[in-house]
């Protein structure tokens, strides 16, 4: 018997009900748990208006890495060596990226500048990041990004400005990819380790770069942070080492930066970042949760069903059935049907 199937329109007017239900939530009564409860529900509305909603609506727009981690790892750097270009500035005082920086193809810019996706953040056509404005988000183009892709430079997750590890966690709950930067100086601190944690518990799509490895100790500080994402659940994501060059214009070397670009456009085309992408189900609360969703908001049609899409028995590069599911925000336009 086959089960029926909430189409995308049941999805969002389900999850747009959802979202008219909490935005009246509050929690008037002092107890000791209200102010939990008031950012719990804050907390919810921002990832469905920064994230949910819109990628719902558009499944086939330009996918976002964020480009997050800690103070010093060099993330601004690396845009702009993934670029081949200077467009987010990089310098020795810190914090450096206050205002995010988003940087998009030419042709892509029409989805990110009408604030389909972090609404609640003013869009400005400027590349100067260290102003503090953190109700802003500068744009930039640039021909050299992979198409489909966009990357956002995010303020530090540790910094020592509040409304830096603020906006840093907005940031990180909107992106389809977070390529964590960190540094074999600082990739023990605690900080970073809990919103990879917490990254974990979402499913959130993660690719960690270990940045400014000097020379003569990569395979011990590879070896040893390896070990340490394993036992995090994080023993899937692809890990990409670079070394502490940086070549005249102030990037690092085309070579050395390389493997993160191709991961970067495998992801585009084929949902996972590397070879080593293992299978990943779609999670079954996940699945929960929208099904309970959708039967609240239409009554009478509970039996409809929200399936988990299509990409564990899509074709994988060869043509065959693949055996490694690609990430769940990532189903591609041919499994749209069945949301």
């Amino acid at each position: 018997m086959s089960i029926p199937i909430a189409s995308q329109e049941e999805l969002e007017e389900a999850l747009g009900a959802l979202r008219d239900i909490l935005e009246d939530v509050s929690f008037p009564l002092e107890t000791p748990l209200a102010s939990d409860g008031a950012k719990a529900t804050s907390e919810v509305l921002r990832q469905l208006d920064d994230y949910i909603l819109p990628r719902l609506s558009r499944i086939d727009a330009p996918l976002l890495a964020v480009v997050g981690g800690s103070t010093g790892a060099g993330k601004s750097t690396l845009v702009n060596s993934l670029l081949g270009e200077n467009v987010a500035k990089a310098t020795a005082i810190r914090p450096t990226t206050r205002r995010p920086l988003l940087v998009h193809r030419e042709e892509d810019g029409a989805w990110f500048a009408d604030q389909s996706i972090l609404p609640s953040l003013a869009r400005v056509q400027s590349t100067d990041v260290d102003d503090g404005a953190h109700s802003e988000l500068a744009l930039a183009d640039s021909k050299e990004l992979p198409e489909g892709i966009a990357l956002l430079d995010s303020p530090d997750i540790d910094s020592v400005v509040e409304d830096n590890r603020r906006l840093a966690a907005q940031l990180l709950a909107a992106a389809d990819l977070w390529l964590f930067v960190t540094s074999a100086a600082r990739y023990a601190d605690a900080i970073p380790w809990s919103m990879l944690n917490e990254a974990v518990s979402r499913d959130i799509v993660i690719a960690v770069v270990l940045n400014r490895v000097p020379s003569g100790v990569g395979a011990q500080v590879r070896s040893d942070l390896s070990h340490r994402l394993a036992e995090r659940g994080l023993g899937h994501a692809p890990l990409f080492a670079i070394s502490e060059r940086i070549d005249g214009d102030g990037r690092i070397p085309s070579e050395d930066v390389a493997p993160s670009r191709r991961g970067l456009r495998a992801y585009r085309t084929t949902g996972r970042l590397a070879p080593r992408w293992p299978g990943r189900p779609w999670p079954e609360r996940w699945t929960r949760s929208l099904n309970s969703a959708t039967r609240s908001s239409r009554g009478s049609r509970s039996r409809s069903t929200f399936n988990a899409p299509c990409a564990a028995t899509s074709p994988g590069p060869t043509g065959s059935p693949s055996d490694r599911s690609s990430p769940p925000s990532r189903t591609g336009a041919s499994c749209a049907a069945r949301l």
